[in-house]
């Protein structure tokens, strides 16, 4: 009995001092583990990354020649490409777009078809309603559209300014993106901005101003196909893919970086302060 005890009472202590053991244990590794993470939060300090400063020629419009260079903001012209998130974004925007005014007539809309065409029963063939039924030509047609219906839906606005950027990018990237001092068309005609165009090798072009759009400008440009002129608050995802090149004033330049960076925590001229220090 006196042996059976003292196992017992060994057997205790032993799984009390492995529970201690493996608590002190836990309590080391939480310890060290936590001790370099809050070493770094206190030894670095926060800081906003931001690629180096995109540059580009100012042309003028008029003659094409080069008047300077401007630093283009790098987080709206200088982010990585997001092919899905620009999948996204013209998919609801073709969605948007459509009307949804396709209406078929069932058979209880189609003229005609109140009588029975024949009796039930002593004919030896098939028993019919209405000629107008959908198995009949010039009958109604069943489960067709049944219009007006809107095929609308919400996109996060971060989504949408993350696709603009994206192709704002792409553009860059390319070399297609050229940016102007102004968008003044010294003539209404379109001969002469077809003549424009053909010594700038523009075949499809995007033309974005900052303000309101010149008069003349839109004259020259309103019966060519593959030419869109917009402010720049209608800027779009569409609109840029759909067109090979890109014009921006310098004005349509700084309203778009500062719509496109309100949702960054550091202006980009803060940034290059920071870099150039």
């Amino acid at each position: 009995m006196a042996k059976i005890l003292s196992r017992l009472f060994a057997l205790r202590a032993l799984h009390t001092f492995k529970k201690d053991l493996n608590s002190s244990c836990y309590t080391i590794t939480r310890a060290l583990s936590a001790q370099p993470l809050q070493e770094d939060l206190e030894r670095t300090p926060l800081l906003h990354y931001s690629p180096p400063p995109t540059q580009a020629w100012i042309r003028s419009f008029n003659s094409g020649d080069k008047l300077g260079i401007i630093d283009l903001d790098p987080r709206v012209f200088g982010s990585r490409p997001r092919v899905d998130i620009l999948q996204r974004v013209v998919v609801w925007q073709l969605a948007k777009k459509r009307a949804g005014t396709a209406k078929v007539k069932d058979r209880g809309e189609v003229r005609g078809g109140g009588r029975k065409p024949r009796q039930q029963k002593g004919s030896g063939r098939a028993r019919q309603g209405s000629i107008r039924a959908p198995h009949y030509v010039g009958g109604g047609v069943v489960h067709g559209p049944r219009g007006p219906v809107s095929y609308e839906y919400t996109l996060p606005k971060k989504v949408r300014k993350l696709g603009l950027r994206s192709a704002l990018s792409i553009k860059y990237a390319q070399g297609d993106l050229q940016i102007v001092d102004a968008l003044s068309c010294d003539s209404h005609k379109t001969r002469d901005f077809v003549e424009m165009m053909a010594t700038r090798d523009w075949t499809s072009v995007l033309l974005v101003d900052g303000g309101d759009v010149n008069s003349d400008l839109c004259m020259a440009t309103q019966n060519l196909e593959k030419v869109d002129v917009l402010p720049s608050i209608g800027l779009n995802v569409y609109s840029v893919l759909s067109r090979e090149t890109l014009v921006l004033s310098v004005g349509a330049v700084r309203m778009i970086e500062q719509r496109l960076t309100m949702d960054f925590c550091e202006p980009f001229d803060n940034v290059l302060e920071d870099s150039v220090d």
